[in-house]
């Protein structure tokens, strides 16, 4: 993330920077089930390896072509 955030907070305390350097994902499987029927590999969603479901198209659809808006910018 390159972008800059500023907020405005009316708590009082100690505030600090933080940077993230890494992150870590990790597969919910009941969610992985419920969107392919199936179980279905981490590594295989992550990949593009499988097809989407057919009800997800919709949705996948809107996220592409606002995925091409922000990319024209």
């Amino acid at each position: 993330m390159k972008e800059q955030v500023l907020t405005y907070s009316r708590s009082r305390g100690i505030f600090a920077g933080l940077e993230l350097s890494g992150a870590v994902i990790k597969q919910d499987k009941d969610s992985t089930r419920d969107f392919y029927d199936r179980m279905v590999p981490f590594k295989t969603s992550l990949e593009g390896t499988i097809e989407a479901p057919q009800s997800a198209y919709p949705y996948l659809s809107t996220l592409a072509k606002w995925a091409k808006a922000a990319e024209a910018r």
